[in-house]
């Protein structure tokens, strides 16, 4: 007796619990994230049989990032502190060549 069998495991996004929960932190990635809630399905004969293994992820339709709302939240706060370092230091330099414009004017 022969048996066929098609099945398989896959990761789907089963409904959307926030849309634009913020920008996305990929460098040159303009899309904003989504809060979804993600669950592994077992599929026979490419059928979903169940679902398990519910979690929630944020994701970008842009570029495709991934991460759980911890690690998202991580990122981002990363990327604003390295923006306003960034922004203190050209300040800073621009007062410095400020100082030295006027000192050459006098």
């Amino acid at each position: 007796m022969f048996f066929f069998f098609v099945g398989g495991i896959e990761s789907r996004v089963v409904n959307v619990v926030q849309r634009n929960l913020g920008p996305c932190v990929l460098v040159g990635c303009n899309g904003r994230v989504d809060l979804c809630e993600v669950a592994s399905s077992f599929y026979v004969f490419f059928i979903p049989v169940f679902d398990y293994g519910h979690k929630q992820l944020v994701r970008c339709e842009n570029c495709g990032y991934v991460a759980s709302p911890e690690q998202y939240e991580r990122h981002r706060k990363w990327l604003q502190d390295k923006v306003q370092q960034l922004g203190d230091a050209a300040s800073s330099q621009a007062s410095s060549v400020d100082k030295i414009s006027t000192e050459k004017n006098n």
